[in-house]
């Protein structure tokens, strides 16, 4: 069974989703967290996840490493909440959470503040708020 792989730049394709995110944030909609499943092939699914991460998180991890297992896929959770990163600092952010078989698990955050809105950069790196179980020992059940 071969490992998930990627023939884009991952994180390219995120910064890229979060960006058309920000969109939706300055309208004043909510944003509704969204998995991106990409297939080898770069066939993608694309699910939108009702209600938001809140309490069900681990029951959504484990749904979506089990998505990512089934279909050999890389997953790129996008969602927006708060964050605390490792300097202590509260605030909004939209958040990026990259993982899946074979894949090295990463995150990003976007902080942001609002009237008016003022972005900082994209950041990679650990912040409470990603979502980005390690499963580079696991395999496709293709």
């Amino acid at each position: 069974m071969a490992e998930a792989k990627t023939d884009f730049d991952v994180k390219d394709f995120a910064e890229h989703m979060m960006s058309l995110t920000r969109i939706v944030v300055e309208s004043g909609v909510a944003v509704m967290p969204i998995a991106f499943l990409i297939k080898p092939g770069l066939a993608v699914d694309v699910l939108g996840i009702a209600g938001g991460v809140g309490k069900d998180k681990e029951k959504l991890v484990a749904d979506l490493q089990a998505q990512a297992v089934a279909g050999n896929a890389v997953v790129v959770l996008i969602a927006d909440t708060w964050v605390t990163d490792a300097g202590g600092r509260k605030g909004e952010a939209l958040v990026a959470s990259v993982f899946g078989p074979g894949v090295k698990p990463s995150g990003a955050y976007w902080r942001y503040e609002r009237d008016p809105f003022r972005w900082e950069q994209v950041r990679w790196g650990d912040v409470d708020g990603i979502i980005a179980p390690d499963m580079r020992g696991e395999k496709s059940t293709q």
